[in-house]
């Protein structure tokens, strides 16, 4: 069967939990008032602010209809069904990743509203002139990005821009 090769949660630090729900502390702000400061005078006071968020533990499952007799006489069939199974999940886990909505039994994915930063491409700039952007927008707030998620067909419409009729960089 088809395997897909790149994966949404390979970008993603993964964690165990026994809860049904993970909490964690977010940035809230960070007012940075280092300032040169001359022996024995009050130092400046800087203001970091955290809030506790909760993210649901979400469970996405499946199952086969398969013959205990068909599972006994064919191991190997077994093994494969397995891997078959455990591949459809993970495929619905990276598209809630990138696309679950956050109700109901879904996750809050990277494209739901307030999970990202909307960026706008320059006219006149072609797709591998707005990642870079992008990535300098990133870079800028002080990130470090660690990944670009794209489609294929936009990577290979990348892949096959040229500088010039005549040449194939």
């Amino acid at each position: 069967g088809a395997f897909r090769s790149l994966r949404l949660r390979d970008l993603i630090p993964q964690g165990t939990t026994t809860s049904n729900a993970v909490e964690y502390t977010k940035e809230l702000l960070f007012t940075n008032n280092a300032a040169e400061t001359a022996e024995g005078a009050q130092k400046p006071e800087s203001v970091l602010t955290f809030e506790l968020a909760s993210a649901p533990v979400a469970t996405i499952a499946h199952f086969l209809k398969v013959s205990k007799q068909v599972l006994e006489d064919a191991t190997a069939l077994q093994s494969y069904i397995d891997t078959r199974l455990r591949y459809g999940v993970e495929l619905r886990y990276d598209n809630q990743i990138l696309n679950g909505n956050g109700s109901g039994q879904n996750i809050s994915g990277v494209l739901d509203s307030g999970n990202y930063t909307a960026f706008t491409p320059e006219t006149g700039d072609n797709q591998l002139d707005s990642i870079n952007r992008a990535i300098e927008q990133v870079i800028t707030a002080d990130y470090a990005p660690t990944g670009i998620i794209l489609s294929p067909a936009d990577w290979h419409a990348i892949e096959r821009l040229k500088v010039g009729t005549s040449d194939d960089r």
